[in-house]
């Protein structure tokens, strides 16, 4: 992931660590959004009775 502790200046592995958190939770909204869109979730929700 390119995360090395020490290897670059203060504060640029934290910087990276935030960008791909960043970028895991927009596409766990963009894979809902998606699941919504189609009809899915709702779908899923029923059947499981939840």
């Amino acid at each position: 992931m390119g995360i090395v502790p020490g290897e670059k200046k203060p504060g640029m592995d934290v910087l990276r660590l935030a960008e791909i958190l960043g970028t895991l939770v927009l596409a766990g909204e963009l894979s809902i959004m998606a699941a919504q869109a189609s009809h899915n979730l709702v779908k899923a929700h029923v059947q499981l009775g939840r």
